[in-house]
């Protein structure tokens, strides 16, 4: 499709894609040409979005680049999930989550490590936050010991969505386990 060609060519040599323009004459690799009026580089919440679509459009564009290789070079190394983008690489829930369909859009094996990561921000006790999911990992003291922020409606959203790996557009889906012995 046109909208598929045109998505395809919007690619970043790095990879990646950028939320708000397509790859551009003076951008690096991350399609950041270094002025002030650029606001964004590639990230993986844009970058997990294109390969679902494209994935989902008939004569798919060779794309210029890989993005997996630019989902590993953004994936948070403390925490082993993904974060918005090279500069904020803390795990956080919608990034994780997107990147985890994107991996299921591709027919590809998610690291075992990032559904762990996606899990970790989840709270599973019982309790008035059971089920939901926290945005991403703070660190109120600035001492290096991380807890999660408070739960988080779209993160729990999104965090649904990649625990199925399953990529856009959902089709309905049943739960057939529950995620602990607590009772409702």
């Amino acid at each position: 499709s046109e909208a598929g060609q045109w998505l395809g060519g919007a690619q970043c040599e790095g990879g990646g894609w950028q939320y708000d323009e397509p790859s551009g004459d003076a951008d690096d690799e991350h399609c950041w040409d270094g002025s002030d009026t650029d606001f964004f580089q590639s990230d993986t919440n844009t970058t997990a979005l294109a390969v679902q679509a494209l994935a989902s459009v008939p004569g798919t564009p060779v794309l210029a680049a890989n993005p997996f290789g630019f989902f590993r070079a953004a994936r948070d190394d403390i925490k082993n999930g993904w974060g918005y983008d090279l500069t904020f690489t803390t795990t956080d829930a919608n990034s994780t989550a997107l990147v985890l369909q994107a991996y299921a859009a591709a027919d590809r094996n998610a690291p075992p490590a990032a559904v762990r990561a996606l899990r970790d921000l989840q709270y599973l006790r019982c309790g008035p936050r059971y089920g939901a999911f926290a945005f991403t990992w703070i660190d109120p003291e600035g001492d290096g010991t991380y807890k999660r922020s408070g739960p988080d409606t779209y993160a729990t959203t999104g965090g649904i969505l990649g625990l199925l790996q399953k990529p856009l557009p959902v089709a309905e889906h049943e739960v057939t386990r529950r995620t602990s012995g607590c009772r409702a």
